[in-house]
């Protein structure tokens, strides 16, 4: 008896929280979620340069050109770009608006207040949230964050345990994209491997690890040498072992000393499936991690889908539609086609062409 997907990704939910927060260096922070809003600091809190050369009042030198020079009461001051500006001083113009003959100072033209200055504030005010809690922090965001002086950042950081018996054939494949795909998703991964593929040397592994979540990858099916949910009977307990998931159908949810565990298949087209429809959202409430909004578009043709059967879909982009690559089944040259995914739900027989769908960018649902 296959469980449904809501139903089974409800059960696996409850048993996840948060994970605590960690204060880390922001440059080990790239990639990581972002644990806090970031609230901005008046910056900048002085009026800084964004150019080389002369800053001045601007109202001291209105109109002023070759025709018609201009001598400041306040005089020039060299400017580098990135400096501050004394008080008073608003404007920067070029290095060759200002000449000097002996104790005579001439500006020869002129700028209105604010040209290539920004303005205090102007970069962010005090009390702005520049980034949302759940964040996932790119490149542009840590160097932002040193130029406001921090030196520091909250993130939530899961640790993510893959447990794998000794790997069949293709399914070096499976690993790294699991091992990629979550390190994208803001966790730390490790990955353990049990010595032969008996179910209690597989048990054994598992029940000597630590972590805010396991993944127990391979051996989900009822071949002979798949083990993986007899080993799960052995040192923990499975909440439920068959999914209305197409691929991922064989996939699993349990316990291992109060730590919840995903078994997924080690075919690659059915862990994709676990993966957009279990994992992912776990990582996501164990970092609270703000997903970007799926891209609605019509579809270009129809697409058929079991009713009862929760199906991924893989389409591609093609101008202002989405035309279907596959449904359930993702053979090889689909999923390097694809540019989008969705999961279509299992009370839906389908959707018609011209129909707007939602779907998440491949790279997004990674």
């Amino acid at each position: 008896m296959l469980t449904s997907l809501d139903a089974a990704l409800a059960l696996l939910l409850d048993k996840l929280s948060p994970v605590t927060p960690l204060r880390v260096d922001i440059s080990a922070a790239r990639g990581r979620i972002c644990a806090d809003p970031l609230i901005a600091p008046l910056h900048p809190p002085q009026a800084l340069a964004l150019r080389d050369g002369w800053a001045l009042r601007a109202d001291e030198i209105i109109g002023a050109s070759n025709y018609a020079p201009v001598a400041p009461s306040a005089p020039p001051l060299a400017v580098e770009a990135g400096d501050a500006l004394p008080p008073g001083y608003d404007c920067v113009i070029d290095s060759h608006g200002v000449e000097f003959l002996g104790p005579l100072t001439q500006v020869m033209t002129d700028a209105p207040p604010g040209a290539n200055v920004r303005r205090p504030g102007e970069d962010a005010g005090s009390g702005q949230i520049l980034l949302a809690q759940g964040h996932r922090l790119r490149a542009t965001d840590l160097a932002c964050a040193a130029m406001l002086h921090l030196t520091h950042i909250r993130i939530r950081q899961p640790h993510v345990l893959i447990v794998e018996p000794p790997a069949r054939d293709g399914a070096n494949s499976t690993r790294q994209f699991l091992l990629n795909a979550i390190a994208s998703a803001g966790a730390r991964v490790t990955l353990k491997q049990s010595p032969d593929r008996s179910a209690q040397s597989i048990a054994a592994v598992l029940s000597q690890s630590a972590a805010d979540l396991v993944l127990l990858l391979g051996g989900t099916g009822s071949g002979a040498s798949d083990h993986a949910i007899a080993a799960l009977r052995l040192c923990g307990q499975v909440h439920l072992h068959g999914i209305a998931l197409e691929p991922g159908r064989t996939a699993a949810i349990a316990t291992v000393a109060n730590t919840p565990v995903i078994a997924i298949p080690g075919l690659f087209e059915h862990a994709f499936g676990a993966w957009l429809g279990l994992v992912r959202p776990a990582l996501d409430r164990l970092t609270l991690r703000q997903r970007q909004e799926p891209l609605r578009l019509p579809l270009a043709q129809k697409i058929s889908s079991y009713v009862g059967l929760a199906e991924v879909a893989l389409l591609r982009r093609k101008g202002d539609r989405f035309a279907p690559l596959a449904v359930g089944e993702l053979p090889l040259q689909c999923l390097f086609a694809a540019t989008h995914a969705t999961i279509i739900g299992a009370g839906a027989e389908g959707h018609v062409a011209g129909e707007f769908i939602e779907a998440f960018a491949v790279a997004e649902a990674e």
